[in-house]
Order: structure tokens, then C-alpha cells, then sequence
């Protein structure tokens, strides 16, 4: 008997559409998928269900139908001598 197709879940990433296949992807999928990288150096905010940040790639992160994130960047900034 052939696997039931998942229901399409589209979620936002700084107002960008995405959509995935699974309920459950890592921060890593979500902030890499979106064109961040690496993950390591982003934090991914939820905007719904409690406003939870992942900051660890790893993090498992479940999916909701129409939810938003914001990545944000907490890497190094370059500076330049100016000396």
C-alpha cells in the first residue's frame, strides 16, 4: 500500500515563504533552507506558540501551518583597523 502523502506545511522565515513535507525539522534545516549560513552563527526566534529561540543547530523544532520565524545574526562581526 503506497505511504499517504503529508500535508504541505508552509511556514515564514523573515516574511520568505517556506514549505515542508515533515512536521519536525532541525534549526539548522529551517535557518540553512532559508540561506543562512552556517546555523551556527544565527539564532531562530519563533514568533508564535511562546516566542521560543533555538540557538543550537540541532534543535528540533515542530513545525505549525502558517507559523513565522526571524533569523537573526550573533556571529562575529568583522571589524577594520583603522590604525
Amino acid at each position: 500500500m503506497p505511504h499517504e502523502h503529508e500535508k504541505d506545511i508552509t511556514y515564514f522565515v523573515n516574511d520568505e515563504v517556506r514549505v515542508s513535507t515533515v512536521k519536525k525539522l532541525t534549526m539548522r534545516e529551517i535557518v540553512e533552507g532559508a540561506g543562512f549560513s552556517p546555523a551556527s552563527d544565527y539564532e531562530l526566534e519563533e514568533n508564535d506558540h511562546g516566542h521560543k529561540t533555538y540557538s543550537d543547530p540541532d534543535d528540533e523544532v515542530v513545525l505549525h501551518d502558517g507559523q513565522h520565524f526571524t533569523v537573526t545574526y550573533t556571529g562575529v562581526t568583522p571589524t577594520s583597523d583603522l590604525g
